[in-house]
C-alpha cells in the first residue's frame, strides 16, 4: 500500500481545496441542518473522489486500487456526489432532478 509522506507543519494539497470541516460543521448546525452527517461525508467524498480522479486521469480502475475501493462502489459515491465519471461536477440537469444544494458547499 501507498502511503503519503507529509512534511511536518505542511497542508496536505487537498486540504487546501476542502472547506474547512469545523467551520463547514458549525455553520450546518447553526442552519439546523438535517443529516449533519449524510451532508459532511457528502463534501468529503465530493472533494476526495474529484482530487483522486484529476490525479489518475479519470481512470476509475486506478482510483478505486487509490481510494481502497471496488469499481462498483466508487461509481456510486461518483453518482451519490454528483460528479461526472472523469470528477468533474455535474451541472444541476445531468443530476435527474436529484440536485441536493445542502452539499453545494
Amino acid at each position: 500500500m501507498n502511503s503519503v509522506l507529509i512534511n511536518p507543519g505542511t497542508e496536505p494539497p487537498a486540504q487546501r481545496d476542502l472547506p474547512d470541516l469545523r467551520a463547514l460543521t458549525d455553520q450546518l448546525l447553526a442552519a439546523g441542518t438535517p443529516d449533519l452527517y449524510r451532508v459532511l461525508l457528502g463534501t468529503v467524498d465530493r472533494v476526495a473522489l474529484a482530487a483522486v480522479l484529476r490525479h489518475v486521469g479519470g481512470n476509475q480502475v486506478r482510483a478505486s486500487e487509490v481510494l481502497g475501493i471496488s469499481r462498483t462502489t466508487l461509481r456510486g459515491k461518483l453518482r451519490a456526489a454528483g460528479l461526472s465519471a472523469d470528477g468533474r461536477r455535474k451541472n444541476a440537469g445531468e443530476l435527474n432532478g436529484a440536485h441536493r444544494p445542502e452539499i453545494d458547499q
